[in-house]
């Protein structure tokens, strides 16, 4: 994301704790599987992750200026 949006912005690692709260109760492991859902609806997504991202920066910077 930073590479992509041309940003010098740094990664800064923090506890799961101090993002989300002690409270917080998430699920330990995701794997969604999406193949019964696109036979349904018939879908395939026509943009790869960095195309979207790289649009939605676009977007944003456009809307800056």
């Amino acid at each position: 994301m930073i590479q992509l949006a041309g940003s010098s912005s740094k990664i800064e690692h923090i506890t799961y704790e101090e993002a989300y709260g002690q409270k917080f109760d998430d699920m330990a492991r995701r794997v969604p599987k999406l193949e019964k859902i696109r036979s349904v609806i018939d879908f395939s997504p026509r943009n790869n992750l960095d195309a979207i991202i790289k649009s939605v920066i676009a977007e944003q910077q456009a809307s800056t200026n």
